[in-house]
């Protein structure tokens, strides 16, 4: 059933079922934030023993309504909650807010009761938000909506705030003034019963007052719907989630919070990397990405101009900025020699740019004006420390001056001065329209969302490459292993080795020479073809792990090494044959793989060999891939630097991989009753070319 979110945001008439005179209590409450924020419709409070509340004539049953009613927020003991959506399905009512708590975050009987409500909400045609939740609340002046029971004075803007804690919907909301920024929507989501984030992230794509999105999240259910959702959202609108739980400690408490089942940190990441979604760890950055991007265009490139007055903020930011991918941009000769002409003769005209402490307002102003004017900078930080003169509000002018002028250039301002500066913008300057903070670190991380959001919308537009596979011939791979499982149900699903390679080369995977030995009369044969150095291995019908039992033997030189290993692996048991492979020379390995993550598949890659576990440097990302997808997997820590030109080994294509990975998602795509897929190691030679040496398929 499609969610009705737009009578629980924009309702014409809402009936407070449980509205209350009792001062503090939560139907006062709720009732009361109706009433004061002038809420733009009908309002219907719903008490059996009162005739009248806040002026409002009360009725004892929504039945007793006269006229149409959009949205019930609810507020009676958990135990009538059933009995009262039963009223409201009669009475013709869509949606419904159910705040009323006790239900699965208390255990199992109140779990059980949370599913009869569930079941009785849909007999009824009815969406409902909670329960166990703060509610909802819309900032817009033409509905003016505020069912909420916390004493909330919202600041009106763009974002769109959904969060499974009710009460850090409370606090948020009373901290946005001081975080400059404010709230077009606000949802709490509760138990999440019925409506949960992927409802309203789809809400939010036609949303014209939410342009941005920000989601509390302590468990994500249903992935592959939330990645559908999640992913259409960021298409339009940037979309930063808190995600808890990254801890095992963590995820216990989520799970106790909100009676959700929190899963693995891993598997969350790599679902939000694959979505476009921008994770932020806590809620500072949160609000303060979402500042930025509600105060600053898109940057074209990723060159940063720093100015400052003084050179210590200017070296932080400088760091800073190079940790997150950014660049320090290079002036021409042209700015700075205007610069020289107009700066004291003591400031540094090189990037960053130190104005120096005695610098003046219009100096100020000649430093940022030149190089927003330079045609190699795409993005501005001002960094104003109080020395020697207050200048803080005149140079926050010149920013939102040069803002109009320079409307494609981010524009950062970090000021270092008096506590009241918040208070005298308001007095002196209201119309300010750029982002500002208090530290350089919240600034740079500021200007590298906004790039990295650049970068996802790009890769939007990146279209995937051709792949030529022969899927039948892994299909009659596939139906034969599943045949000799049922005999054999020691073999845990799992394919041999020759059988998985076999699949990947009907692929298209890069693999060297191999061939299934079975006799030493097919290992003579097939040695003049591969050569050598060779490599031996089991292929086993029940062992996956070769090098564990002596399985491997690396680096035979001649035929006569060849025979005498190929005789001593032949004596272990369960094989299907022995596989002779080229020995791919080269000092980096690889590892790529999939696996199941509910009901998506999950793609790593990273750094493989026999040490995978002990060094823990892959990355995952939920599948289907894009461009995106590709450039998290390759874009990551020591992996990035290790597909370089490195220590005498040859850069490697990083085309290659992406159409490595592509095949891998292929593969999968098409055979769904695929597991887990392991691709370790995956060798470069010298030259960068890349050779997948051993492999292993697992089926569900």
């Amino acid at each position: 059933m499609k969610k009705n979110l737009h009578s629980i945001l924009c309702p014409k008439a809402v009936a407070v079922v449980g509205a209350s005179k009792k001062e503090g209590s939560v139907g006062n409450e709720v009732l009361k934030n109706l009433v004061n924020n002038k809420f733009n419709g009908s309002i219907y409070p719903v008490n059996l023993n009162e005739t009248e509340i806040l002026g409002l004539p009360c009725v004892k049953s929504v039945k007793e309504i006269k006229g149409q009613v959009d949205l019930a927020v609810i507020i009676v003991p958990a135990k009538f909650v059933v009995t009262t959506l039963q009223e409201c399905g009669a009475k013709g009512i869509k949606a419904a807010i159910i705040i009323s708590a006790g239900f699965k975050e208390v255990g199992a009987e109140g779990k059980a009761l949370e599913d009869l409500v569930l079941k009785t909400a849909h007999e009824n045609g009815i969406s409902i938000l909670g329960p166990n939740c703060l509610g909802a609340l819309n900032t817009n002046p033409k509905i003016s909506f505020n069912a909420t029971f916390a004493p909330l004075k919202p600041a009106r803007g763009s974002i769109g705030f959904a969060s499974q804690s009710g009460a850090l919907c409370s606090g948020i909301i009373n901290l946005l003034p001081q975080l400059n920024v404010g709230v077009s929507n606000l949802v709490s989501l509760g138990n999440q019963a019925d409506i949960v984030a992927s409802d309203v992230m789809n809400y939010w794509q036609d949303a014209a007052d939410v342009g941005q999105a920000l989601f509390y999240l302590e468990g994500i259910d249903n992935p592959g719907t939330f990645q559908k959702e999640a992913s259409q959202l960021a298409a339009k609108k940037p979309v930063i989630v808190i995600k808890s739980g990254r801890s095992s400690e963590g995820a216990k408490a989520a799970a106790s919070h909100t009676g959700s089942l929190a899963g693995v940190d891993v598997s969350h990441q790599a679902l939000l990397d694959s979505c476009g979604v921008i994770r932020e760890d806590n809620l500072r950055d949160a609000f303060n990405t979402a500042m930025v991007f509600n105060k600053c265009p898109l940057p074209k490139g990723n060159r940063v101009a720093i100015v400052t007055n003084s050179g210590g903020p200017g070296i932080l930011t400088t760091d800073r900025v190079i940790e997150h991918g950014l660049k320090i941009a290079a002036f021409s000769e042209k700015t700075k020699a205007y610069m020289r002409e107009k700066l004291d003769p003591k400031a540094s005209v090189n990037n960053p740019v130190d104005t120096i402490a005695s610098a003046s307002v219009e100096q100020y102003g000649e430093a940022i004006g030149a190089v927003l004017a330079d045609e190699n900078v795409d993005m501005l930080i001002v960094i104003y420390l109080y020395i020697t003169g207050q200048n803080d509000i005149a140079i926050l002018t010149h920013l939102n001056n040069f803002k109009k002028k320079y409307p494609h250039k981010p524009i950062l301002g970090v000021f270092m001065t008096e506590e009241n500066f918040k208070d005298r913008i308001a007095t002196q300057l209201p119309d300010n329209d750029i982002a500002y903070f208090s530290f350089v670190e919240e600034a740079a991380l500021g200007l590298k969302r906004l790039y990295d959001r650049s970068v996802y919308l790009n890769s939007l537009k990146v279209k995937a490459p051709s792949i030529n596979v022969n899927k039948s011939a892994a299909d009659k791979i596939i139906k034969i292993a599943n045949e000799r499982f049922k005999k054999m149900p020691e073999c845990k699903n799992t394919l041999t080795t020759f059988e998985s390679l076999e699949i990947f080369s009907s692929y298209g995977l890069p693999l060297p020479k191999y061939a299934l030995i079975k006799s030493e009369a097919e290992l003579k044969a097939q040695s003049a073809r591969i050569g050598y150095p060779a490599v031996l291995k089991i292929s086993s019908f029940s062992e996956s792990h070769k090098s564990d039992i002596g399985g491997v033997v690396l680096n035979i030189q001649n035929l006569e090494q060849l025979t005498a290993e190929y005789k001593r692996l032949a004596s272990i048991g369960g094989l299907e044959g022995i596989l002779m492979m080229q020995q791919v020379k080269g000092a980096r390995e690889f590892v790529a793989g999939v696996s199941s993550y509910e009901d998506l598949h999950m793609l790593m890659f990273g750094l493989g060999g026999i040490f995978i576990e002990a060094l823990n440097e892959v990355k995952f990302i939920t599948l289907p891939l894009n461009a995106h997808g590709c450039n998290k997997l390759l874009s990551s820590g020591k992996i990035s630097k290790l597909l370089e030109t490195v220590r005498g080994q040859g850069a490697i294509d990083k085309q290659n991989l992406v159409t490595l990975f592509y095949k891998i998602d292929r593969l999968v795509s098409d055979f769904h009753g695929i597991a887990e897929l392991d691709m370790n190691p995956i060798m470069a030679d010298k030259a960068g070319n890349l050779f997948v040496v051993d492999a292993r398929i697992a089926l569900k």
